[in-house]
């Protein structure tokens, strides 16, 4: 990309606004301005709900098992999650720990971490009836909201929050496209969001020509 003149910059973006030239605003007080917008910021962290919840943010509270995963060689986890994602998450942590137990929310729900010095144990209710499952990581993929704060109420969004997009990943507003696990019936695979990303690219770039 660098070497087709792309400029790659890091940073929170905290305001979308214009409407084509869009004047994109970040946490930092940076500007930038652009005539066409992508939006590829995915969902944000799933959460359990229990009071001490972010106690255990990196000591055991983690939401990626590819990333996580490694560090608990031999030992158990607990995957919360309910549906495809959940699924996968829990066979790609087989591979790399000792034990993975799956907690279906709508089955058992977590109601409280414990650990003095990181997570020791994942407490649930079943059917009214409260058990503790030792367990040294829990990820987390239940409660997921789509990364769409910043953006204009101009845009489209479904019951769930998530933007609605056409064939080719155009929004409500022409010149503002959204791919991935941020739009709307989004499968949550990699290749959708690889051929979400391709599909925006060639729009966009037969918008600006006209």
């Amino acid at each position: 990309a660098g070497d087709a003149g792309v400029e790659i910059g890091f940073g929170e973006v905290s305001r979308l606004s214009g409407n084509g030239p869009w004047r994109i605003e970040t946490a930092d007080g940076e500007a930038h301005t652009a005539r066409a917008v992508v939006i590829a910021t995915g969902l944000n962290k799933g959460k359990l709900g229990v009071p001490n919840e972010s106690d255990f943010e990196g000591r055991g509270l983690s939401h990626c098992a590819i990333c996580d995963g490694p560090l608990y060689a031999g030992q158990p986890v607990v995957v919360v999650g309910q549906g495809g994602w959940a699924a996968v998450e829990a066979k790609e942590l087989e591979a790399m720990v000792g034990q993975v137990i799956v907690v279906d929310p709508a089955k058992e729900p977590v109601v409280a971490l414990e650990g003095a010095n990181g997570l020791e144990a994942v407490v649930v209710n079943a059917a009214g009836t409260r058990k503790s499952i030792p367990a040294k990581a829990v990820f987390v993929y239940q409660n997921e909201t789509p990364a769409a704060e910043f953006l204009p109420d101009s845009l489209a969004r479904d019951a769930s929050g998530h933007i609605v997009v056409d064939t080719e990943g155009r929004t409500s507003v022409p010149t503002v496209f959204a791919v991935g696990d941020v739009r709307a019936k989004a499968r949550r695979h990699l290749n959708d969001a690889i051929a979400d990303g391709q599909r925006a690219g060639k729009a966009i770039a037969a918008t600006l020509k006209k």
